[in-house]
């Protein structure tokens, strides 16, 4: 496998039909880094003890404190169902544009290697087709790691509580391998994906055939995966740099700034969202990016380049062949039968005359 020239050509790809980063925006939508968990930090709000922050950041902590101070517990309950509903929405939401995006991803990139010229409204019919498969496969995908990663623990908690913790020195090492499998489990995902748009497949025959084509290249899949490990995690840090640019400007504003250095919030709200938006594009354009390498990757390795030409070329309507107007015979001459030779009778023989003496 000619790795350099994926690369390469994906790079191509991209920029030559920039449609892609629309869909790689899609793709990448709700894919980030999912949030941070809530750690035990709190504070008293009405102890006035907030350290030597700004009036405004102070004013924010109040007005966050007596808010939730006046709520009853029906009120609170009824607060967090609505705050869990809407997080729901949003992860349905999220979940259908990616899936969207990413099919979209796969089958341009297939289309452009086959040499055709894309546009939105094309790949967004060549899509629809295997959108509601590829919705149940990547569901199925996701339940499976929610089941193991709850097994773990409940077995892991199991084990602690048999052991009385002791056990649990012996699987920190184990949890090691939990990043490999990670990779492994996205390259699969990767393959099955495009086994189930490029070589039209149901859901199990695309788990399996992903399966197939990554067991019997390992080793060239697992040195691209390595590559692509190590080109994202380059290209990730630049796309973030400007989030992480803003987000550095505010918390410096805030820690050493002084007191009034909070006065212009809209201008640092401002700054956020555009360098969200920067961001998002940015992100867009890698993910496309990435998606286009894994695709000219299975494309090389399960070699069905001849089918997705074929699939991709726009179809010619077949010239029904011309009816041919029957020949007319003609009459056929009656050969005069053969006459068979009649058949000799032998003469019958006159007796011999008696000599007179």
């Amino acid at each position: 496998m000619d790795i350099g020239n994926i690369l390469r050509r994906a790079w191509e790809i991209i920029w030559n039909n920039k449609i892609l980063w629309l869909f790689g925006i899609f793709a990448a939508f709700g894919s980030g880094g999912g949030g941070g968990g809530g750690g035990n930090f709190q504070f008293d709000a009405s102890s006035g003890d907030l350290g030597n922050i700004p009036p405004e950041m102070r004013r924010f902590f109040f007005d966050v404190d007596r808010f939730f101070n006046r709520m009853g517990e029906s009120e609170i309950f009824g607060f967090v169902l609505v705050m869990f509903s809407i997080i729901c929405v949003l992860a349905i939401l999220s979940f259908l544009i990616r899936t969207f995006g990413r099919v979209a991803l796969i089958k341009g990139a297939a289309q452009a290697e086959a040499g055709q010229n894309l546009s939105f409204g094309q790949l967004f019919r060549d899509t629809r087709p295997h959108y509601a498969r590829a919705l149940g496969l990547n569901l199925v995908l996701g339940l499976a790691v929610f089941l193991a990663v709850i097994s773990g623990f409940i077995l892991v908690g199991i084990f602690g509580a048999i052991t009385f913790g002791i056990g649990l020195i012996i699987i920190i090492p184990l949890l090691c391998l939990i990043i490999p499998l990670a990779f492994g489990y996205n390259i699969f995902t990767e393959f099955a994906n495009n086994a189930l748009v490029l070589e039209d497949l149901n859901i199990w025959d695309a788990m399996k055939r992903g399966w197939q084509v990554l067991r019997e290249n390992i080793g060239d899949v697992a040195l691209m995966a390595l590559i692509v490990i190590i080109l994202g995690f380059i290209l990730g840090f630049i796309v973030a740099i400007p989030v992480f640019a803003v987000v550095a400007a505010g918390f410096g504003a805030m820690i050493f700034g002084n007191p009034g250095s909070f006065d212009n919030m809209g201008l640092l709200i401002a700054g956020g969202l555009g360098a969200f938006l920067v961001t998002l594009v940015l992100a867009g354009i890698l993910r496309s990016y990435l998606s286009s390498v894994w695709t000219l990757t299975y494309l090389d390795r399960s070699n069905p380049v001849k089918t997705i030409a074929a699939k991709a070329a726009p179809k010619t309507p077949k010239k029904s062949p011309a009816k041919k107007s029957p020949a007319k015979k003609s009459p056929a001459k009656k050969t005069p039968a053969k006459k068979k030779p009649a058949k000799k009778t032998p003469a019958k023989k006159s007796p011999p005359k008696k000599r007179s003496s």
